[in-house]
């Protein structure tokens, strides 16, 4: 069993209500998506409702983007559809952007793991939601979802098999081969699942010889 791992992120931009104050403020929320998929022989990827998606909420805040007494930027977007971010000459406009404001959220999300030119599509859609919307001129938050989705496919050929090392972390039944009840002790060779379910080496090859699904979850490792 080998895998192979790709990262994409997609993200959602919209005013969704008035803020207390005459500033903008944004939402921020940065989701960690993890994702499995199956490859069986030469089949295309396919999902398993045995592998649900796990989602880690890595950030979460409300940002102010107009700061008063700090030094405002705008956001152009140029006609091959660049980006650009720059000094304003108009610190006075409502929607002008702090440069310190508009720094912590763009380190968030360089941290998060987006490249320049992501951050710069993100803020483009901030200034887009902005300005279309029927709240300008008022104090409004910007709802900012920011999803990383880092898709696993899995292609099943031969179990993984790796040695077993005592981890006191673990929940109970997690170091506990459910074929035979036996706990694993160190050293011994246990065979690992894409469900993450661990057994026996030898006991999930006994296994096999009548059912080509997880014990635990049912999960289809293998088909024909």
């Amino acid at each position: 069993m080998i895998f192979t791992e790709n990262t994409e992120f997609e993200h959602n931009v919209s005013p969704c209500r008035h803020s207390s104050t005459s500033l903008l403020f944004v939402q921020l929320t940065c989701t960690e998506v993890r994702r499995k998929k199956i490859r069986y022989s030469n089949m295309e990827p396919t999902s398993s409702p045995s592998l649900p998606d796990k989602s880690i909420v890595r950030h979460s805040g409300y940002f102010p983007l107009n700061k008063p007494n700090d030094v405002a930027l705008e956001i152009t977007r140029g006609p091959n559809g660049t980006t650009a971010i720059s000094r304003s000459n108009n610190p006075s406009s409502s929607n002008y952007y702090s440069l310190h404001c508009a720094r912590n959220i763009w380190l968030i999300l360089l941290r998060f793991g987006l490249f320049n030119d992501e951050c710069s599509t993100i803020f483009h859609d901030i200034d887009t939601a902005i300005t279309s919307s029927s709240l300008i001129g008022r104090g409004v938050i910007i709802e900012v979802n920011i999803w990383k989705i880092i898709t696993k496919v899995y292609s099943i050929h031969y179990l993984r098999i790796q040695e077993y090392r005592p981890n006191p972390t673990l929940e109970e039944e997690d170091n506990e081969c459910v074929i035979c009840m036996e706990d694993f002790k160190s050293g011994e060779e246990l065979a690992e699942f894409p469900c993450d379910h661990h057994f026996h080496k030898a006991c999930i090859l006994k296994w096999m010889k009548t059912s080509h699904k997880c014990p635990l979850c049912r999960f289809l490792f293998y088909r024909h």
